[in-house]
């Protein structure tokens, strides 16, 4: 591989392995790794709904598109996820495959999307609520209801990440019957 002087942006793996790779790689390339983002993966088989939580899950519609352009990228930017190239573009093409939900109090509030279906599970992501809309319960809410609509469309389970430095939602997930697996780091590597 370094023969062909391949050039890697990063790694994302299970932590040992995540930190394995970058310590051989740094040390045959010379490049210096970075942890952009210290990530927890969760499962849940079965969901915990949280109570009294107003409003309702419903999928994504073309009206609400604007609105969740605007999120999806507001989530790239604190989430320091890699980014989409354009969020209309995103928004849109989830919206078609039938992959984006919105909690909706009278007026959206939240957000979310699932992906990457297999035997094994889905797993869920873009969860996003505008600061307005926080501390409300509706992430949680969202994210029980979505997740207990595809167990029930036959996925065995569900998955999702997190921030591991995120305290907030590492709390919401757990409440909802989501368990700890195992802490994936995303690492950057220094331009050559």
């Amino acid at each position: 591989m370094l023969a062909t002087k391949l050039t890697i942006p990063g790694v994302i793996a299970p932590l040992p392995t995540a930190q394995h790779f970058v310590a051989l790689w740094t040390k045959r390339t010379g490049r210096t790794a970075m942890v952009r983002v210290p990530e927890r993966l969760y499962e849940l088989s079965r969901v915990q709904s949280p109570a009294n939580v107003p409003g309702g899950l419903r999928e994504a519609e073309v009206a609400d598109e604007p609105f969740l352009a605007k999120w999806a990228t507001a989530f790239i930017e604190e989430t320091n996820m890699d980014p989409i190239p354009d969020g209309l573009v995103f928004v849109r093409g989830k919206r078609a495959a039938r992959q984006l939900f919105v909690w909706e109090d009278e007026a959206l509030v939240s957000m979310a999307a699932w992906m990457g279906r297999t035997t094994q599970g889905v797993r869920v992501g873009y969860v996003y609520t505008p600061p307005a809309h926080r501390r409300r319960g509706y992430a949680s809410a969202l994210v029980a209801a979505l997740s207990q609509r595809l167990l029930d469309e036959g996925s065995p389970r569900c998955f999702l990440f997190t921030n591991a430095n995120n305290p907030t939602s590492n709390r919401i997930y757990q409440r909802i019957g989501y368990e700890f697996v195992c802490d994936f780091w995303l690492y950057d590597f220094s331009a050559e």
